[in-house]
Formats: C-alpha cells, sequence, structure tokens
C-alpha cells in the first residue's frame, strides 16, 4: 500500500512533544499521526442519543401546545395582562 506524503507545521513546544512521543514508540511518527486522525475521524457514535434528544423535543413540544391551549382558552386567570402573548 502506498501512501501520501503530507508536509506539517507543528509549534515547537507541540513538535518536542510529538518527538518525545515519537522515541517511546521507537521512531513511528506517521502511525502516531494515521492514529490520531482515525480516532479523531472515526469516534464511535453514542447509541441512543438521536433518539433520546428526539424524545426530549416532542416532550417539550406536547408542553408548549398545552400552555399555548390553556393561555388561549382562558387568559384572564394568568397573573400577567400582557397583550403580547
Amino acid at each position: 500500500m502506498t501512501k501520501k506524503r503530507y508536509t506539517i507545521s507543528l509549534s515547537r513546544s507541540l513538535a518536542r512533544k510529538f518527538d518525545l512521543v515519537a522515541r517511546q514508540r521507537h521512531g513511528a511518527k506517521s502511525a502516531i499521526v494515521e492514529e490520531a486522525i482515525r480516532v479523531q475521524l472515526e469516534q464511535p457514535q453514542r447509541p441512543g442519543i438521536e433518539e433520546g434528544m428526539a424524545r426530549r423535543l416532542d416532550d417539550l413540544d406536547k408542553t408548549i401546545a398545552t400552555v399555548a391551549a390553556m393561555w388561549q382558552s382562558s387568559p384572564r386567570h394568568w397573573p400577567c395582562s400582557c397583550a403580547t402573548f
């Protein structure tokens, strides 16, 4: 498998840390960068998060509809007398 070559610029402090890690891993700089990019791009989705958010938005929508219906049916019972509602 052939690999594409890239040139990157790092700050001096980050470059020192990168060199230290590469020495600890016996000079595997390309492997370190490849692993970091893979982890960043292929982060596992948290299962169920979309369903949970959709359920909460549905609940909020129902609550807002209930409050709006109550307001429309009897505005005189509310503590404020704002005509903007």
